[in-house]
């Protein structure tokens, strides 16, 4: 259950994320402040959160992780490096 409501903030946030382009009346730079905004709280989200995880395991000395462990970990890993890959070319190409 807990993982469970760890994952919510990301779908939220990417749901945010996905529904501002098809809001005509915002103005873009509201867009562009709100979709920067959502990206960095997720990217830094998903960065405490591993890191938190990680480090109850290694005061538990929990070495091996099941297969749903790694399945929990492996999402927020993703979803960090793709963020950080995101926000790297998207400053290049501004």
């Amino acid at each position: 259950m807990k993982k469970t409501i760890s994952i919510v903030p990301t779908i939220v946030a990417l749901f945010v994320v996905g529904i501002l382009p098809f809001i005509s009346k915002m103005n873009e730079v509201l867009k562009s402040t709100i979709t920067a905004y959502t990206l960095f709280g997720l990217a830094g989200y998903s960065f405490l959160l591993v890191f938190l995880y990680c480090m109850q395991n290694a005061y538990q000395a929990k070495n091996k992780l099941n297969r749903h462990e790694k399945m929990y970990v492996g999402y927020f890993v993703i979803l960090l490096i793709g963020l950080t890959l995101f926000g790297l070319t998207s400053m290049f190409y501004q």
